[in-house]
């Protein structure tokens, strides 16, 4: 999201892009699409936490706006103690609930105070989804300005992505993270329920591609399965053009992106109904998205929905969903925070 933001927004603002890292070789000063970018060392990759960070932005005079992105992070509370007195516009990237049963102890403390302070002082908050507007505001019923703006898909770079031809299978692409929440191994179970035309493709890395891998050869998979890890946007937007179905079946989602990408595709998709945001995002695209209950349906009937999907032919309207759209909404919130804020604002800065 910041980096598409960005990259339309700086002809109109002057932009500099602050973020963290825990690997030294990506520390210092680079320039990105005309954009300069400040990668300091954080002490914590959970949290992001980032003294540096908190000196440098302390030190900025010439600010009007700050942006700042992720909840689970330090990063709006750093920013939000290094310049009280500039406006900050807060994306939560909210999720009801933390990825472990001690992530969510945590949570617990988290809430009190890191994350809900940065939350209070904000400017705006903006949501990616009703679905997590609601969720947010049953956790902090009293938060103030919050909007929903949804994120964006670059449509036309899908849409004329060359699929791969020398497939003859029946292609289930999975996206995702693979941690144990995203349900990756409920698509496995279920595949072995399918045809042998049917292949799986995975895209993404995460701490459970071991024991993905390891229930491949448990299920008899071999030779139907392909672990890819990350690859270019345009290997990804290729395999999404090339892919029968797209399969998302994760727990805790603020909103189905890579549903929308899928269908940007020509793709149909099989979705949880996690009854936030993923259920948000097949209402919108009903019948182009399949609802499936991931964590109470049987691997055969998880099956017999992607099969039926596999027949939908997708012509589904994406207006306001491309990143031109999303970006131009960006545009008019920062111009009117900062015209709000009046003399003394010399350019339109931001920080991500």
């Amino acid at each position: 999201m910041v980096a598409e933001l960005a990259k339309r927004l700086k002809n109109t603002f002057s932009l500099k892009v602050y973020c963290t890292s825990d690997s030294s070789d990506q520390l210092g000063d680079h320039t990105w699409e005309g954009i300069l970018v400040k990668v300091f060392q954080t002490y914590s990759f959970a949290y992001q936490l980032s003294l540096p960070l908190y000196r440098s932005i302390r030190g900025e005079k010439e600010v009007c706006l700050i942006h700042a992105h992720n909840y689970s992070t330090l990063i709006p509370l750093t920013v939000t103690l290094a310049q009280n007195d500039i406006p900050v516009i807060i994306n939560p990237h909210f999720h009801r609930r933390a990825e472990t049963k001690f992530n969510s102890l945590l949570r617990q403390v988290y809430d009190l105070w890191p994350g809900a302070y940065p939350l209070r002082r904000a400017r705006l908050v903006v949501c990616n989804s009703n679905a997590e507007r609601q969720s947010l505001l049953r956790k902090f019923p009293d938060l103030q300005g919050v909007q929903v703006i949804y994120n964006g898909v670059d449509l036309d770079r899908i849409r004329l992505a060359e699929p791969y031809t020398a497939t003859s299978s029946k292609v289930i692409l999975c996206v995702s993270r693979l941690v144990r929440y995203k349900n990756v191994h409920l698509i496995l179970h279920a595949l072995k329920y399918l045809p042998q035309e049917y292949k799986m493709v995975v895209i993404g890395t995460g701490s459970e591609m071991e024991s993905l891998q390891a229930l491949v050869a448990k299920l008899g998979l071999q030779g139907r399965v392909d672990f890819l890890g990350n690859v270019p946007d345009g290997e990804l937007h290729r395999w999404y053009r090339t892919a029968t179905v797209f399969a998302h079946l994760s727990e805790i989602e603020s909103f189905g992106m890579t549903c929308i990408e899928a269908l940007a595709a020509g793709t149909p998709v099989v979705a949880n109904d996690d009854r936030a945001g993923l259920k948000e995002t097949i209402e919108l695209f009903h019948p182009y998205i399949c609802a499936v209950d991931a964590t109470r349906s049987s691997p055969q009937q998880i099956a017999n929905v992607i099969e039926e999907a596999g027949h939908i032919k997708v012509d589904a309207s994406l207006h306001g969903f491309d990143w031109d759209e999303i970006a131009n909404q960006f545009r008019v919130l920062y111009s009117q925070v900062i015209e709000s804020r009046g003399r003394g604002c010399y350019d339109g800065g931001k920080f991500d």
